[in-house]
């Protein structure tokens, strides 16, 4: 799953209007959908499960070296698995340990933000 960091949210709703019927409006909103569907995949039985974090700097790149459309959701789901296997330290596994950094970069645990019982 692809998580666009908070400072390109807005940037990323530009680019991808339509993105904001899956995203919603703010970047809580957007946390919370990607907390809901990465726990629904997870329980569906996916065999992994990672949140990829992602700059559109980052994509950008990615798509102009691979020679990809990047306007399309396709390489944007191709992106997602290239971080996973080049560069793991940028994606987590998903379940995050419960007293884990949460994967959101609040800066908090994970039990604390996202993974708080009243949040979910």
């Amino acid at each position: 799953m692809l998580r666009w960091v908070r400072e390109d949210f807005a940037a990323v709703r530009t680019r991808w209007p339509e993105s904001t019927d899956s995203y919603g409006d703010d970047y809580t909103a957007y946390t919370q959908r990607l907390q809901t569907d990465a726990r629904t995949y997870a329980e569906a039985g996916a065999a992994r499960v990672h949140i990829v974090s992602a700059t559109l700097a980052a994509y950008d790149v990615f798509a102009v070296r691979e020679g990809h459309d990047a306007e399309t959701p396709d390489t944007r789901r191709t992106f997602s698995r290239h971080v996973v296997r080049a560069h793991p330290d940028e994606s987590l596994a998903w379940h995050p340990p419960r007293n884990g950094p949460c994967w959101c970069d609040s800066g908090r645990k994970y039990k604390k933000c996202c993974g708080a019982p009243a949040d979910n």
